[in-house]
């Protein structure tokens, strides 16, 4: 197998028979109303992906789906990862890459997002409200009435490179 990275989590895979699989195509900048945009260029373009056998998508998120270009033959399968409902949780705690006892636990995470663009890229706001809904946030035996009073604020800026 071999693997061709591209950028962010766009790659190619290519099985010891051949089949190439694209993951997460994100290849032309401008993702996120023009506020995203590659590091380096990119030595890839839409043109060289044209051989594909299938695509993998992790989420449907701009620069793991660009819209804009994804313009493949319609006989292409389409692997899209069900995550289900992206709002609840579960944990699981390890130790020693084994299930620790007492730590499953449910939790639900509503948030607000806003994104504005501004003339040297976007700004996102997001709050968050994690609620513990069962099980245990830690290793603790019995039932216990755990809860989560924290209150997630993050500000998130993605600047355009001004040199390209």
């Amino acid at each position: 197998m071999k693997v061709k990275f591209i950028s962010n989590a766009c790659c190619i895979v290519e099985t010891n028979i051949g089949t190439q699989i694209l993951t997460d195509p994100w290849i032309e900048n401008g993702v996120f109303e023009g506020s995203w945009c590659h590091f380096h260029k990119l030595k890839t373009t839409i043109n060289d992906l044209k051989n594909i056998d299938a695509i993998y998508l992790s989420h449907i998120h701009p620069d793991h789906y660009d819209d804009r270009f994804f313009n493949f033959p319609k006989d292409i399968p389409i692997i899209v990862l069900d995550h289900g409902l992206n709002f609840l949780h579960t944990g699981q705690g390890y130790w020693n890459n084994i299930p620790a006892p007492n730590t499953k636990s449910l939790s639900v995470s509503p948030s607000i997002s806003y994104l504005f663009g501004t003339r040297f890229g976007a700004i996102a706001l997001n709050i968050q409200k994690p609620i513990f809904i069962n099980g245990s946030f830690a290793s603790n035996e019995g039932d216990m009435n755990q809860k989560s009073n924290a209150w997630q604020f993050t500000i998130s800026l993605r600047g355009i490179p001004l040199n390209n």
